[in-house]
């Protein structure tokens, strides 16, 4: 018998076992399924608030357009012991409208608020007009000059939604495509 313990609230991590019968009782007979993989994911992961699917609406610069955003965030499956690791998946609506993939690093402050900070400059994994395409935060300040680039900033707000800081958009060597309105508030 193996027994789990429940600590609602605190994050013990995730755990990976085996189980394996070996020696049976006089009669018994041992199927071709002697063992079986065990994984039980901690569902109180310091991460967990920013998890979800939000979405939000911002104006397009260039076409004064409403955009529908979403974002798909997860904790990084592929670096379980980084636990501030999150992978941002969007759907970019001006960009061929293929599935994005952005790293981000989340942070919580003991109030519940905090900041995911994506790095600026994580490719789009194609080649546009004038080079490989990659994501740039834009301060909205400095969007007329296009020349002042930053991380791009998602914060956790205290009633549970989460800001849009800055505008980001999609930059290869010469071009901006679709840029995006800092400032809106996105919702799970």
């Amino acid at each position: 018998m193996i027994t789990i313990n429940a600590f609602e609230g605190e994050f013990t991590g995730g755990k990976d076992f085996s189980v394996e019968l070996a020696s049976l009782t006089e009669g018994v007979i041992l199927g071709s399924l002697s063992r079986a993989s065990v994984v039980i994911n901690d569902l109180d992961h310091p991460m967990a608030p920013f998890v979800g699917n939000w979405k939000g609406t911002s104006k397009e610069e260039f076409s004064g357009s409403t955009i529908n955003l979403t974002y798909d965030i997860i904790v990084d499956p592929n670096k379980p012991d980084e636990f501030d690791r999150l992978i941002i998946t969007t759907v970019d609506p001006y960009v061929l409208g293929i599935p994005v993939e952005l790293v981000g690093i989340g942070s919580l402050n003991a109030d519940g608020t905090g900041r995911i900070v994506i790095p600026n400059e994580q490719s789009l994994g194609m080649d546009l007009n004038a080079g490989p395409g990659v994501y740039m935060g834009v301060d909205a300040a400095t969007y007329a000059g296009a020349s002042v680039y930053s991380d791009i900033y998602m914060n956790l707000n205290a009633d549970g939604t989460m800001t849009l800081v800055n505008g980001y958009g999609v930059f290869d060597n010469q071009y901006i495509y679709g840029f995006y309105q800092g400032g809106c508030t996105l919702t799970k």
